[in-house]
C-alpha cells in the first residue's frame, strides 16, 4: 500500500471544547496537528470513527486528507462476522488493541473518552493518550493487514471496501437536498429556543451561562436544584442531567439550552453551502425554493 498515517483525535460531540488531533506515520512519535493540516497527509490515513473527522472538516470547510480508512471497517472484513453473529465485539478498536499489546489502561481511557464517560484530562495527558491512540491504530492495522493477506482479502479491502468508503465520505460532505423555507424555519425555532433557555439559565444562576458545557457544568450544580448528595459521574454530565431533568428545573433548562445551541450551530452552518433554485410546480402557478446542502458555495450570482 501507499504511505500510511495514523490519526487519533478527540472531538467533543457537544462542541464544548476545541478538537485535538494527533498524527503518526508509525515510524515516529505522534505530533499534534490542526484540522487544516490534515489535508497535507496523502496516502492511506487510518483512524477510528472516520465520520467524525469528515464532519469536522465539512464544518470548517476544509479538504479531506488522502485515502481515509475507518479501522472498524477493516476489522469487520477481517472478522467475517455480521453484527447478529456477534461480530460487533470483534470490530472494537480498543478491545483488539489490548489483544495486540497496547497498554490496557490507556486503551480503556481512550474508549471512555470517546464515549464521554471520562473526565476531560489536562492537555499533557490528553496529548499522551492521543499518542497512545496512534500507536494502537498502528498495531491493529498491522494485524489486520497481515490477516487479510493470509486470507487473500487484501485486494478486496484496497480495491472495493476503501474506494466505497470514499464515496460515502464524499456523500457525507456534500449532503442532500433540503427545503430552504423549512431550513429557515428550523433555524428560527432553534434560535428562539436557545435564547429562551439562555435567559432562564441566567435567571437561575444569577450570571450568564456563556462557556458552560457538559464537561464543566458540575462546577455550578451545587448551587442549583440539580445538586446531589452522591459524587457526580466522571466525564460529560449529559446522561446525568438528562435523567434528572424530570425533577430539576435547572437540568431540564440546561439540556434544552445545549440541544438548541447545538441544533442552531448545525443548521446555521448549512447556509454558506447551499444554492437556492426555483422549481416551477406544474399547474400550481407558483414556485418553490429548494436548497441543495453542500452542492457548492453560494455566489452572488446565485442568490
Amino acid at each position: 500500500m501507499t504511505e500510511t498515517h495514523y490519526v487519533s483525535y478527540f472531538i467533543d460531540p457537544f462542541d464544548g471544547v476545541d478538537p485535538m488531533i494527533a498524527v503518526s506515520s508509525g515510524l515516529h512519535s505522534a505530533e499534534l496537528v490542526k484540522p487544516e493540516q490534515l489535508a497535507c497527509y496523502g496516502g492511506t490515513v487510518i483512524t477510528y470513527d472516520a465520520w467524525r473527522i469528515v464532519d469536522l472538516l465539512r464544518k470548517l470547510d476544509l479538504p479531506s486528507p488522502g485515502e481515509l480508512v475507518d479501522i472498524r471497517d477493516a476489522l469487520k472484513l477481517m472478522s467475517g462476522l455480521a453484527k447478529d453473529d456477534g461480530g460487533e465485539a470483534r470490530w472494537d478498536i480498543w478491545s483488539v488493541a489490548r489483544q495486540c499489546g497496547s497498554d490496557p489502561g490507556d486503551t480503556e481511557k481512550l474508549a471512555q473518552l470517546m464515549e464521554t464517560r471520562l473526565a476531560l484530562p489536562d492537555t499533557p495527558e490528553l496529548v499522551r493518550l492521543l499518542g497512545a491512540g496512534c500507536g494502537a491504530l498502528n498495531l491493529v492495522w498491522s494485524l489486520v493487514w497481515h490477516n487479510l493477506g493470509a486470507t487473500g482479502d487484501q485486494r478486496r479491502l484496497v480495491e472495493v471496501e476503501i474506494p466505497i468508503e470514499q464515496v460515502f465520505y464524499n456523500r457525507q460532505r456534500c449532503g442532500i437536498g433540503v427545503n430552504r423555507d423549512a431550513l429557515d424555519n428550523l433555524i428560527e425555532e432553534a434560535h428562539t429556543e436557545k435564547y429562551d433557555a439562555y435567559r432562564c439559565l441566567a435567571s437561575i444562576l444569577g450570571f450568564s451561562p456563556d462557556g458552560l458545557n457538559y464537561w464543566n457544568v458540575r462546577d455550578v450544580l451545587d448551587n442549583t436544584d440539580a445538586k446531589d448528595s452522591i459524587p457526580y459521574p466522571d466525564g460529560s454530565l449529559y446522561e446525568y442531567l438528562r435523567m434528572i431533568r424530570v425533577r430539576s428545573r435547572f437540568a431540564d433548562t440546561f439540556v434544552r439550552f445545549m440541544r438548541a445551541k447545538h441544533s442552531f450551530s448545525i443548521l446555521r452552518d448549512l447556509l454558506p453551502w447551499i444554492r437556492t433554485e426555483v422549481i416551477r410546480i406544474s399547474g400550481s402557478g407558483g414556485g418553490r425554493r429548494w436548497a441543495g446542502a453542500g452542492i457548492q458555495k453560494r455566489r452572488s450570482s446565485q442568490r
